[in-house]
């Protein structure tokens, strides 16, 4: 049948014979063809979908985690390239899952939070919509998450619609308990006593003075990996050179220019390794 419509196409005898050969040697020992036939499907329809609805295709892979081959921050970076907007956790939108917000625009959940649990998530979800939050402190004592999982969220960013940075909020976050409790003066709220907090009232955001160091770009990103797998705040390698100019200045374009057989220092960031036993010592990166 593969012959017959390989010279229906004009294509040469020569050519349709040895295709035909290498196939039927490669069927002796290769995939059954129930696999073959399925593997040909789902990549027709992951072409299509990626295609016609990448930010469709995004939200499906990012809610089936973990599977696949890919890490998380690699499906979004590739959906990114393909249009789609990627839009961070936030306390007033996110759910538990991603979803899509508006065309080719996702949102991320909160079930890429690392140790988060889902019943205090749809807590905080129901406790927004009966009203919404209206500052950290006001986020605190209306939901049920407990001192590690508010640093988490703290060191992830999830509070800077709160005017507060990263270091600010998990501050705050250790103080929790007496956020609630309200039995002393916390050091926020003595440091604005102070005067040293104003309120933007054209943002409504309360800003700080600079208490803490500003985190670099490339701590910022290394924190968002450790707490959800994936950073929405641009290229590692990109950061990290920030942070260290003596990495060996070579691209992964530049090196697609070198010639073959020559030796080539680069610096990057390791996704995906593999080393299966078949490719006889080959690493796959």
């Amino acid at each position: 049948k593969l012959r017959k419509a390989l010279l229906k196409q004009n294509i040469s005898k020569k050519f349709a014979d040895d295709l035909f050969n290498y196939i039927q040697g490669y069927a002796h020992y290769g995939f059954p063809e129930s696999h073959a036939a399925s593997y040909a499907s789902l990549a027709y329809k992951s072409a299509y979908l990626k295609c016609h609805h990448p930010a469709e295709l995004l939200i499906g892979l990012i809610n089936s985690q973990p599977m696949g081959f890919y890490p998380i921050d690699t499906l979004i970076n590739e959906a990114k390239r393909n249009g789609v907007s990627v839009l961070p956790m936030h306390p007033f939108y996110s759910r538990w899952e991603a979803y899509l917000e508006a065309p080719k625009t996702v949102r991320m959940g909160l079930a890429q939070i690392r140790g988060l649990s889902q019943n205090s998530a749809e807590e905080m979800i129901q406790s927004r919509l009966e009203q919404p939050f209206s500052s950290f402190e006001d986020f605190v004592t209306r939901t049920s998450f407990h001192r590690d999982q508010l640093e988490t969220l703290a060191l992830a960013g999830f509070f800077e619609v709160f005017g507060l940075d990263r270091r600010h909020s998990f501050w705050r976050s250790l103080e929790f308990a007496k956020l609630i409790e309200r039995k002393a003066p916390t050091l926020f709220e003595a440091q604005s006593q102070a005067g040293l907090f104003t309120l933007n009232s054209n943002k409504d955001r309360q800003q700080s003075s600079q208490i803490f160091t500003p985190l670099t770009l490339f701590e910022s990103m290394s924190l968002d990996y450790k707490k959800t797998g994936y950073s929405l705040e641009g290229n590692l390698m990109k950061a990290l050179r920030q942070d260290l100019p003596h990495l060996p200045p070579t691209t992964s374009d530049e090196v697609k220019l070198i010639g073959q057989g020559q030796t080539v220092r680069f610096a990057g960031i390791l996704s995906v390794l593999q080393r299966p036993p078949p490719a006889l010592g080959t690493a796959f990166i």
